[in-house]
Protein backbone atom coordinates (compact mmCIF):
# COMPACT_ATOMS: atom_id res chain seq x y z
CA UNK A 1 0.00 0.00 0.00
CA UNK A 2 3.07 2.43 0.74
CA UNK A 3 4.20 1.69 -2.38
CA UNK A 4 1.20 2.72 -3.92
CA UNK A 5 1.10 5.66 -2.31
CA UNK A 6 4.41 6.96 -3.39
CA UNK A 7 4.01 5.92 -6.57
CA UNK A 8 0.71 8.16 -6.78
CA UNK A 9 2.86 11.16 -4.91
CA UNK A 10 5.98 11.04 -7.47
CA UNK A 11 3.23 10.71 -10.21
CA UNK A 12 1.55 14.00 -9.11
CA UNK A 13 4.77 16.04 -8.28
CA UNK A 14 6.05 14.83 -11.98
CA UNK A 15 2.91 15.94 -13.46
CA UNK A 16 2.88 19.41 -11.46
CA UNK A 17 6.25 20.16 -12.48
CA UNK A 18 5.59 19.88 -15.72
CA UNK A 19 2.88 21.68 -16.01
CA UNK A 20 4.62 24.55 -14.26
CA UNK A 21 7.74 23.82 -16.52
CA UNK A 22 4.70 24.25 -19.91
CA UNK A 23 3.45 27.58 -18.22
CA UNK A 24 6.57 29.06 -17.20
CA UNK A 25 7.08 30.93 -20.49
CA UNK A 26 9.48 34.05 -20.97
CA UNK A 27 8.30 36.99 -22.25
CA UNK A 28 10.14 36.62 -25.87
CA UNK A 29 9.08 33.12 -25.99
CA UNK A 30 5.89 34.08 -25.83
CA UNK A 31 5.72 36.39 -28.27
CA UNK A 32 7.33 33.94 -30.27
CA UNK A 33 4.41 31.35 -29.86
CA UNK A 34 2.07 34.41 -30.59
CA UNK A 35 3.68 35.06 -33.67
CA UNK A 36 3.15 31.46 -34.56
CA UNK A 37 -0.30 31.68 -34.24
CA UNK A 38 -0.95 35.04 -35.58
CA UNK A 39 1.20 33.93 -38.97
CA UNK A 40 -1.65 31.21 -39.26
CA UNK A 41 -4.03 33.86 -40.12
CA UNK A 42 -2.75 35.42 -43.21
CA UNK A 43 -3.62 34.77 -46.84
CA UNK A 44 -7.24 34.32 -45.45
CA UNK A 45 -10.67 36.48 -45.98
CA UNK A 46 -13.13 37.28 -43.10
CA UNK A 47 -16.09 39.35 -43.90
CA UNK A 48 -17.29 42.01 -41.67
CA UNK A 49 -20.83 42.33 -41.06
CA UNK A 50 -20.65 46.68 -40.59
CA UNK A 51 -19.36 47.02 -44.09
CA UNK A 52 -20.75 44.16 -45.84
CA UNK A 53 -17.63 43.41 -46.96
CA UNK A 54 -14.97 40.51 -47.73
CA UNK A 55 -11.50 41.29 -46.43
CA UNK A 56 -8.24 39.99 -46.68
CA UNK A 57 -5.23 39.50 -44.13
CA UNK A 58 -2.11 39.54 -46.06
CA UNK A 59 0.72 40.67 -43.54
CA UNK A 60 0.72 40.26 -39.53
CA UNK A 61 3.35 40.21 -37.05
CA UNK A 62 3.99 41.07 -33.76
CA UNK A 63 7.49 42.21 -31.97
CA UNK A 64 8.48 43.01 -28.32
CA UNK A 65 11.19 46.44 -27.85
CA UNK A 66 11.36 47.10 -23.55
CA UNK A 67 8.32 46.69 -22.41
CA UNK A 68 6.19 47.86 -25.78
CA UNK A 69 4.51 45.26 -27.54
CA UNK A 70 4.09 46.29 -31.47
CA UNK A 71 1.48 44.45 -33.61
CA UNK A 72 1.57 44.75 -37.45
CA UNK A 73 -1.24 43.78 -39.86
CA UNK A 74 -1.69 44.33 -43.19
CA UNK A 75 -5.76 44.09 -44.79
CA UNK A 76 -7.30 45.20 -47.99
CA UNK A 77 -10.53 44.08 -49.75
CA UNK A 78 -8.60 42.30 -52.68
CA UNK A 79 -8.31 38.24 -52.83
CA UNK A 80 -5.20 38.91 -54.87
CA UNK A 81 -2.08 39.85 -53.31
CA UNK A 82 -1.70 43.23 -51.75
CA UNK A 83 0.64 44.71 -54.85
CA UNK A 84 -1.40 42.41 -57.69
CA UNK A 85 -2.89 44.62 -60.31
CA UNK A 86 -5.20 43.53 -62.18
CA UNK A 87 -4.76 44.36 -66.18
CA UNK A 88 -2.75 46.87 -68.19
CA UNK A 89 -4.18 50.09 -68.99
CA UNK A 90 -6.79 49.81 -71.88
CA UNK A 91 -6.56 53.50 -73.47
CA UNK A 92 -2.83 53.71 -73.79
CA UNK A 93 -0.20 50.65 -73.49
CA UNK A 94 2.90 53.03 -73.36
CA UNK A 95 1.53 54.90 -70.37
CA UNK A 96 3.10 51.76 -68.41
CA UNK A 97 -0.14 52.13 -65.98
CA UNK A 98 -2.08 49.41 -65.10
CA UNK A 99 -5.93 49.36 -63.89
CA UNK A 100 -6.87 48.39 -60.29
CA UNK A 101 -10.66 47.27 -58.67
CA UNK A 102 -12.24 50.74 -58.41
CA UNK A 103 -13.17 50.09 -55.18
CA UNK A 104 -9.43 48.89 -53.56
CA UNK A 105 -8.05 49.89 -50.59
CA UNK A 106 -5.73 48.64 -47.74
CA UNK A 107 -4.76 49.67 -44.51
CA UNK A 108 -1.15 49.12 -42.76
CA UNK A 109 -1.81 49.27 -39.00
CA UNK A 110 0.73 49.47 -36.37
CA UNK A 111 -0.39 49.25 -33.15
CA UNK A 112 1.76 50.02 -29.81
CA UNK A 113 1.10 49.35 -26.36
CA UNK A 114 2.05 48.26 -23.02
CA UNK A 115 0.56 44.28 -22.09
CA UNK A 116 0.63 45.08 -18.49
CA UNK A 117 -2.58 47.04 -18.85
CA UNK A 118 -4.69 44.65 -20.52
CA UNK A 119 -8.07 44.22 -18.80
CA UNK A 120 -10.10 41.80 -20.95
CA UNK A 121 -9.53 39.68 -24.45
CA UNK A 122 -12.72 39.24 -26.32
CA UNK A 123 -13.47 38.32 -29.98
CA UNK A 124 -15.38 40.85 -32.32
CA UNK A 125 -19.05 40.33 -32.93
CA UNK A 126 -18.15 42.38 -36.41
CA UNK A 127 -16.54 39.56 -38.21
CA UNK A 128 -18.72 36.59 -39.39
CA UNK A 129 -18.03 33.25 -37.22
CA UNK A 130 -18.29 31.58 -40.50
CA UNK A 131 -14.79 33.25 -41.76
CA UNK A 132 -11.84 31.88 -42.10
CA UNK A 133 -10.60 34.29 -39.80
CA UNK A 134 -11.24 36.25 -36.70
CA UNK A 135 -10.91 39.29 -34.84
CA UNK A 136 -9.66 39.34 -31.33
CA UNK A 137 -10.09 42.37 -29.03
CA UNK A 138 -7.92 43.25 -26.37
CA UNK A 139 -8.90 45.65 -24.33
CA UNK A 140 -7.20 48.20 -22.21
CA UNK A 141 -7.67 49.59 -18.69
CA UNK A 142 -5.85 53.07 -20.17
CA UNK A 143 -6.05 54.54 -23.41
CA UNK A 144 -2.79 53.89 -24.33
CA UNK A 145 -2.51 51.73 -27.46
CA UNK A 146 -0.80 54.00 -30.26
CA UNK A 147 -2.35 53.40 -33.57
CA UNK A 148 0.02 54.33 -36.68
CA UNK A 149 -2.36 53.65 -39.84
CA UNK A 150 -1.49 54.18 -43.61
CA UNK A 151 -4.60 53.63 -45.80
CA UNK A 152 -3.85 53.00 -49.36
CA UNK A 153 -6.58 53.21 -52.51
CA UNK A 154 -7.57 53.47 -55.95
CA UNK A 155 -9.58 56.21 -57.69
CA UNK A 156 -11.58 56.39 -60.84
CA UNK A 157 -10.03 58.50 -63.90
CA UNK A 158 -12.83 59.10 -65.56
CA UNK A 159 -12.22 57.20 -69.07
CA UNK A 160 -11.59 53.76 -70.23
CA UNK A 161 -13.08 52.15 -67.26
CA UNK A 162 -9.62 51.81 -65.52
CA UNK A 163 -9.18 53.33 -61.94
CA UNK A 164 -5.86 53.61 -60.95
CA UNK A 165 -3.65 52.75 -57.54
CA UNK A 166 -3.44 56.28 -55.76
CA UNK A 167 -0.22 54.81 -53.45
CA UNK A 168 -0.72 56.38 -49.96
CA UNK A 169 -4.19 57.98 -49.31
CA UNK A 170 -3.75 58.99 -45.82
CA UNK A 171 -1.64 58.52 -42.85
CA UNK A 172 -3.00 59.17 -39.40
CA UNK A 173 -1.73 58.38 -36.00
CA UNK A 174 -4.15 58.40 -32.87
CA UNK A 175 -4.84 56.08 -29.36
CA UNK A 176 -7.55 54.16 -28.04
CA UNK A 177 -7.77 52.07 -25.02
CA UNK A 178 -8.14 48.75 -27.59
CA UNK A 179 -6.01 46.70 -29.30
CA UNK A 180 -7.14 44.68 -32.52
CA UNK A 181 -5.26 41.59 -34.43
CA UNK A 182 -6.52 38.38 -36.51
CA UNK A 183 -6.74 34.38 -35.67
CA UNK A 184 -7.32 31.11 -37.36
CA UNK A 185 -11.08 30.89 -35.98
CA UNK A 186 -11.70 27.64 -37.90
CA UNK A 187 -10.13 26.14 -34.85
CA UNK A 188 -11.93 27.27 -31.82
CA UNK A 189 -8.98 26.42 -29.73
CA UNK A 190 -7.37 28.99 -30.85
CA UNK A 191 -8.82 32.19 -28.98
CA UNK A 192 -8.10 30.48 -25.64
CA UNK A 193 -4.78 29.41 -26.41
CA UNK A 194 -4.40 32.95 -27.57
CA UNK A 195 -6.24 34.71 -24.71
CA UNK A 196 -4.06 33.11 -21.91
CA UNK A 197 -1.03 33.54 -23.92
CA UNK A 198 -1.63 37.85 -23.67
CA UNK A 199 -2.56 37.13 -20.09
CA UNK A 200 0.31 35.32 -19.61
CA UNK A 201 2.71 38.15 -21.12
CA UNK A 202 0.41 40.72 -19.25
CA UNK A 203 1.39 38.74 -15.61
CA UNK A 204 4.94 38.57 -16.64
CA UNK A 205 5.65 42.15 -17.26
CA UNK A 206 2.73 43.30 -13.90
CA UNK A 207 5.23 40.76 -12.06
CA UNK A 208 8.72 42.66 -13.27
CA UNK A 209 7.42 46.32 -12.74
CA UNK A 210 5.96 45.31 -9.41
CA UNK A 211 6.86 41.80 -8.27
CA UNK A 212 4.89 41.75 -4.59
CA UNK A 213 1.78 43.14 -6.36
CA UNK A 214 -1.03 41.65 -5.74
Amino acid sequence: MQKILFSFLLFSWTFNLLAQEKAALTKEETVNYIQKKLQEATENSFFEESNKEFRYCWIQTISLNGDILRIHHSVNNNKEKETASYTKHPCDEDRNKRCYDCYYKKHVTTISFNPSYIADIVIDPDVNTTSAIGRMIIKLNTKTAKYHTIAYGSYDEGRCECCLSTGKRSETDNVDNTVFFYYLQADAANFTKLKKAFEHLRDLFKAEDDPFGQ
